[in-house]
This record gives C-alpha cells, structure tokens and sequence, in this order.
C-alpha cells in the first residue's frame, strides 16, 4: 500500500458531479462550489503526498499501515487508534487539571529485536487513513481490479521475501520515473538478489 501511495500508478482520475458540491477550502471556512455536470480532475499524488492526509507524506513509511504486535504484522486501524489519541488526549487534559496521581504508563509492547529498528517509525506517525488512499480511485467507479492486485501483491512480496533478500545492486541509485497517462518503470533498475541463510 506504502509502495501505491508515493509511487501512484496513474496520473489522473476525471469524474463529473452528480450535484452541486461545496468543498471546504480552508480551516478558515473558505468553500468552493462545484455546479453539477462540471467534469474535474482527481490527482491521486496530490493526495497522497499532502501532510493534511498522512504524517510525513514524503516518506516511504510502511508502517503507517501495519505494526509489529506479538511476534506478527497486524493492520492498523485509523478509526480505532484515531478515538485511542483522542481518548488518550482526554485523559492527559483531566489529569491536568485534578489533583489525582498520574496512572503509570503501561509497558512497552514486546517487539522482537528483529523488527524493533524497522518498526520503530510507528509509534511516532499515525496510521494511515484508508479513505485518502486513491491508488484504485474510490466510490462507486472505483478499479474493478483492485482486491486482486491487492491479493497478487502480497502473495507476491510474501513468497518473494520468505526466501530471498533483496537490495539495490548499485549504491546511491536514484530511480527516475517516467510520467505519462501512467508512470512508467525505467528500463534497467539493478537489483540483487540472494537466498535468506534463516
């Protein structure tokens, strides 16, 4: 999903409205409006690489999607940890103003030492939220294709990286993409690969 994110596949999206629209502008509470049968362009990047939409959106982050919890991956949920900081934001604020002890922290969750250092960016961003990822568009005109490219996709990395390890056969290569109606992979990109010794 990080990958589809900072590396969005098509450029553009166009849908017409159905009805007059009025979007919020600002925090000012500027709006526009959009008459019906107006045809306008979706960028999904623009979204995607906004820090309104996802912290530190210029960073390749996986972890803004899944976390390290009891010797496994597991999906982040946006909604549950969204109420979770509010909650938490909450709890500091009334504990601010009575007079009772503060509760002691619970104890750091038990990361194993391999991914402690990989997974370490996930307690300082916020999962990401699904309903500002248009990798596949979204609503009712949405990719056909997209839980099967999801699926493909995972199957793939997940045979791929039970087995090997993989790295960038040149130091210091910059990928360069190619934009047109899609981006386009460049022709050579030197990778490495090497079977897994565990």
């Amino acid at each position: 999903m990080e990958t589809l994110r900072v590396h969005t596949p098509v450029i553009f999206t166009t849908r017409v409205s159905s009805k007059d629209l009025t979007l919020d502008t600002d925090d000012n509470g500027g709006t526009a409006t959009i008459p019906k049968d107006t045809r306008f362009i979706i960028h999904p990047t623009m979204v995607h690489l906004d820090e309104r939409n996802f912290d530190r959106a210029e960073e390749f982050l996986p972890e803004r999607w899944v976390r390290w919890e009891n010797g496994g991956w597991v999906d982040r949920d946006f909604e549950k940890e969204r109420k979770l900081a509010a909650g938490a934001a909450s709890d500091r604020a009334t504990a601010a103003t009575s007079a009772s002890t503060t509760p002691t922290p619970p104890p750091p969750s038990p990361l194993s030492d391999k991914y402690t250092k990989e997974n370490a960016h996930a307690d300082t961003i916020s999962a990401a939220n699904p309903q500002s990822f248009f990798a596949f568009s979204d609503g009712a005109r949405n990719c056909i294709g997209r839980r099967l490219a999801i699926m493909e996709m995972t199957i793939f990395v997940a045979v791929l990286f039970r087995d090997m390890c993989v790295d960038l056969a040149e130091e210091g290569y910059e990928l360069v993409k190619e934009r047109r109606f899609v981006i386009l992979a460049p022709n050579t990109l030197p990778i490495a690969f090497w079977k897994r010794d565990d």
